[in-house]
């Protein structure tokens, strides 16, 4: 008796999920940015939310969770209910490096069903527009001459800049002193004043700088050049295949959300990206649109922990 009530009672409960499902979307979806409103992250929620919208049928909005370099916002998703009301809309960052810098309250992999990546920033090394080298080879050359001597700016400790030169620095045996600072913005003046003059950043956070001849990229971590930056050779180019590495924005539901949903979410996604508007300012920013399956954004996380572990580990990289 007892088996069959608890029979019973799994096939009407996998009957209303399944209804649930197929009624998906019947209300407003929230987009959770685990950061403070203005950034890059929250200007590209906020862009997407409105041809995601009308790829649902249902109004999509964007609420901001900070704290704890985004760990508040992230265990909040992880806590809410799997019914695809509530997506996380984060970098990289608290899902692959803030969980082997800190001691956190979710599971970027066990808590978490992925939606798809969306945006790819790469990542660019650039020096103050007077600094005696002109190519990457000449740059190398000079930091390899003296190590130790030049300063690199990051957008913080821990963060995914200073990891990306970390790594870069492993794999090419060349050394700079770490200056780490609250932010690209933070970093830029003193990139522009010499005292600081090589940096690891995104285009996007120099554009302007670059247009006037302020800071010149020397080499560029992506996998190809970017459009934006024709004559900028990559890492790979310079036969470091390991060094693609950027900065990039994912989606998550929480964990146990039903699979009908996570694809019709990932759907919305993937159309939202297609919109012209988005297509034009993503372009403009230096970006790429990088949309992916569940599946393959699975496995980025699996390999991107797994990464930044091994340099962390490496260069005994703390945050007291």
């Amino acid at each position: 008796m007892l088996a069959h009530r608890a029979l019973v009672a799994a096939a009407v409960f996998f009957t209303a999920g399944l209804a649930h499902a197929q009624d998906f979307p019947n209300r407003t979806i929230t987009l959770v940015v685990p950061y403070a409103a203005g950034g890059g992250l929250d200007a590209t929620a906020r862009l997407i939310a409105e041809p995601m919208g009308r790829a649902l049928g249902q109004s999509v909005i964007v609420e901001n969770r900070p704290g704890a370099n985004g760990q508040v916002g992230v265990s909040s998703v992880a806590q809410a209910q799997p019914d695809g009301y509530t997506v996380l809309f984060s970098n990289g960052s608290p899902m692959t490096i803030t969980p082997h810098l800190a001691d956190i309250t979710y599971d970027p992999i066990a808590d978490f069903e992925p939606i798809t990546t969306l945006i790819t920033n790469d990542l660019l090394i650039a020096v103050t527009g007077d600094f005696p080298a002109q190519t990457y080879e000449e740059f190398e050359e000079l930091v390899r001459s003296e190590p130790g001597r030049y300063l690199y700016s990051s957008a913080g400790l821990g963060g995914e800049s200073h990891l990306a030169m970390e790594l870069y620095q492993a794999a090419t045996g060349l050394e700079m002193r770490h200056v780490p600072f609250a932010g690209d913005g933070a970093a830029i003046p003193n990139v522009l004043n010499g005292d600081v003059p090589v940096m690891i950043t995104a285009y996007n956070s120099i554009q302007q700088y670059v247009a006037e001849g302020q800071i010149r990229p020397i080499v560029t971590l992506g996998s190809e050049r970017m459009d934006r930056l024709p004559d900028t050779p990559t890492m790979v180019e310079e036969g470091e295949d390991s060094l693609v590495v950027g900065a990039w924005f994912g989606v998550y539901a929480p964990l146990g959300t039903d699979a009908e949903i996570v694809a019709a979410l990932n759907a919305a996604f993937h159309a939202a990206l297609e919109d012209p508007a988005v297509v034009q300012r993503i372009d403009e920013l230096g970006m790429r649109i990088s949309p992916s399956t569940p599946e393959e954004l699975t496995q980025k996380l699996v390999d991107e922990n797994a990464r930044w572990e091994q340099v962390i580990r490496d260069a005994n990289i703390t945050l007291e």
